[in-house]
């Protein structure tokens, strides 16, 4: 990478410092810290500075000027900023994205790229037209562990890729649905968010293997097929909160995907990549990856890193280097072709009473009895929910969905 002196550090503007914003600006100071950039302006809402007083604080004894819209940051930095970072709501995506890269500007945005295609593709072509880049916040793209995995598959060494199943127990109550005005909702204020496990907080999960299917190391899977049983447990969303999902890729390799928000203690992400000679895990509960080989024996180990390390210092590093790895647009709009496609394909199935629980002493956290131990065997034999017997799932074809 190009060394970087005072003179020519990349100046980064941040909209947004509460919510995953606050992860941005923590690696902003951090990076500003390791002489990587200046961090030149944040976006504090005036209605929102006495709930972010303490990072407020800090801001001014870092002499980070704020300002109270993302106009009032264009206006004082056009032709200045490098970058600006937009941890906002999906709705916001596309018109930040686009207003910023014909302002001339870079943009860090976080996933999923935009609520519908139309909006992807207005941010890719956008993109196009000024020149300037888009990195998306798939944090683990950007991982080691990750373009170990990709380039190991693409290496041939163990033949094809046939399959990946994974799946994730991540409780979300009250506190998180009440976060914001889109959270569990398909449409706000006409802007489709279609905001659901499979969108938002597990669709990292979504991403990996669409990227690992990918025909070569800079792109991912097209899906070709669907099934999608998905279910609403929690009566005041729109979208869903649990699913198994079934796909195909445009290369024959099927994915399988189980995700929840309506569960009890949790369980983190495990995905398992099936290879013609031999298998991978990856696991975020162990924070390993392991490959075995036909035998099942274990070739190769290796511990999980902070991926959001790699993330932040290669989307700033792109700034000056166009050889710095960074989550495209392109690739992103694959994870969104799926969640349109769902939604446009298949009914979401609303459970009876009978069929969850809600825990009052956990934020009303809904709860479909047994979950855990219908997606072991989904996970361990390649089931959709209904296929392995669990009767608040109902079966659904499956689907062309080029």
């Amino acid at each position: 990478m190009p060394s970087q002196t005072e003179h020519n550090l990349p100046n980064v503007g941040l909209v947004g410092i509460g919510g995953y914003g606050r992860t941005h600006y923590n690696f902003y100071l951090k990076l500003m810290d390791e002489g990587k950039m200046r961090f030149t302006g944040a976006v504090v809402l005036p209605h929102l500075m006495q709930e972010y007083a303490d990072q407020v604080a800090v801001l001014h004894e870092r002499h980070i000027p704020i300002y109270p819209s993302d106009d009032a940051l264009l206006e004082a930095q056009r032709g200045t900023l490098d970058l600006v970072g937009l941890p906002v709501g999906i709705a916001a995506h596309r018109p930040l994205t686009c207003k910023f890269l014909d302002a001339g500007i870079n943009v860090f945005v976080e996933k999923p790229l935009a609520g519908c295609l139309a909006d992807a593709d207005a941010i890719i072509e956008t993109a196009r037209r000024t020149g300037k880049f888009v990195a998306v916040g798939y944090h683990n793209m950007y991982s080691p562990d990750m373009h170990l995995l990709k380039k190991t598959i693409l290496s041939g060494e163990y033949g094809r890729l046939l399959s990946v199943k994974m799946f994730a127990e991540w409780p979300r109550a009250d506190t998180y649905y009440a976060r914001n005005n889109w959270a569990g909702m398909a449409i706000v204020k006409g802007q489709p968010v279609y905001d659901s496990p499979l969108n938002n907080a597990l669709a990292h999960y979504l991403n990996i293997p669409l990227f690992c299917a990918g025909d070569d190391f800079a792109t991912a899977a097209h899906a070709v097929k669907m099934q999608a049983e998905l279910v609403r447990a929690r009566q005041s969303i729109e979208t869903f909160d649990t699913c198994g999902v079934r796909i195909i890729t445009h290369n024959g390799v099927t994915i399988l995907l189980l995700q929840t928000h309506a569960c009890g203690a949790g369980r983190n992400p495990r995905l398992h990549f099936q290879m013609e000679r031999g298998h991978f895990l990856w696991e975020l509960q162990t924070k390993t990856m392991q490959f075995f080989d036909a035998e099942n024996h274990l070739v190769h180990s290796e511990a999980l890193p902070d991926f959001r390390i790699f993330e932040f210092n290669n989307v700033i590093a792109r700034i000056h280097d166009p050889s710095a790895f960074i989550y495209t647009p392109e690739n992103s709009r694959e994870q969104l072709f799926c969640i349109e496609k769902m939604h446009q394909n298949f009914p979401i199935h609303n459970l009876h009473s009978n069929e969850y629980q809600i825990d009052t002493g956990h934020d009303n956290q809904y709860i479909i009895p047994g979950i855990s131990e219908v997606f072991d065997r989904c996970y361990a034999n390649g089931l959709l929910p209904s296929e392995a017997g669990a009767t608040w799932s109902s079966p659904v074809p499956m689907k062309d969905i080029i």
